[in-house]
């Protein structure tokens, strides 16, 4: 009885196939030639290499399979190239970023020199009101209002703007066609804190700076956008 049961033994060991059987050093290359017919040339290299790297790290493997060893070097492989891929993602977006900001200086560079070779008149203005976020879908006001205010904006290069009544402030591009603009605060116009503004161009040119101001109310709580065109005086 107890040699039958050794002879059974013999064979199911013999059965199984190249994946099915236990890592063993002396037997390997003789064990990966077998395994090579089951298997892909790609993940026959990618199950040598990731056993060389174990043996090489002198981790215990003996109880291991063939198969449970190309599962744990595929995982592995995956995990790479997921983090080849995401590092390829980030430089793509690092250079899009870049892109993006030599874009950016060049226009605005250009935009400041019209922006700031002129005092700036308010000649016409619209008013919008709407909970939105978004200034794509606007449907601006029909009546469009005359401005008789004789005052005047003057920007500067260095990032600073003031009114002919005294209001000042800072001002910068933050995109191509937007402008944030901060106006310090001042008892005298009734501002106890700043003031900040987006100011979305639609046009600037030498004569005409055309935009739409974006504000919040806190007494309205909601974006108050104002279509506003100014002329070059």
């Amino acid at each position: 009885m107890k040699k039958i049961a050794i002879i059974l033994l013999i064979l199911t060991v013999s059965c199984k196939s190249g994946l099915e059987k236990k890592y063993n050093k002396s037997s390997k290359e003789k064990d990966l030639i077998e395994i090579s017919e089951q298997i892909s040339l790609e993940d026959l290299k990618l199950l040598a290499d990731y056993i060389s790297k174990l043996e090489h790290s002198q981790q215990p493997i003996d109880n291991e399979t063939y198969k449970g060893l190309l599962y744990h070097a595929t995982f592995e492989e995956k995990e790479r190239l997921s983090i080849i891929e995401e590092e390829k993602e980030e430089e793509k977006r690092k250079e899009k970023q870049e892109e993006e900001e030599r874009i950016l200086k060049l226009e605005a560079t250009k935009k400041t020199e019209i922006l700031c070779a002129h005092k700036w008149r308010m000649k016409e203005y619209s008013f919008v009101l709407e909970s939105s976020e978004e200034l794509s879908g606007i449907k601006m006001t029909d009546e469009v209002f005359k401005s008789e205010d004789k005052g005047w904006t003057k920007y500067a290069d260095d990032g600073t703007f003031k009114t002919d009544n005294g209001r000042k402030g800072t001002w910068e591009f933050v995109a191509v066609n937007k402008i944030r603009e901060t106006v310090e605060p001042s008892p005298h116009f009734g501002l106890s804190k700043k003031e900040v503004y987006s100011l979305y161009i639609k046009v600037l040119d030498k004569n005409t700076f055309k935009y739409i101001r974006v504000e919040h109310s806190s007494t309205l709580g909601a974006k108050v956008k104002i279509s506003e065109v100014m002329k070059a005086i």
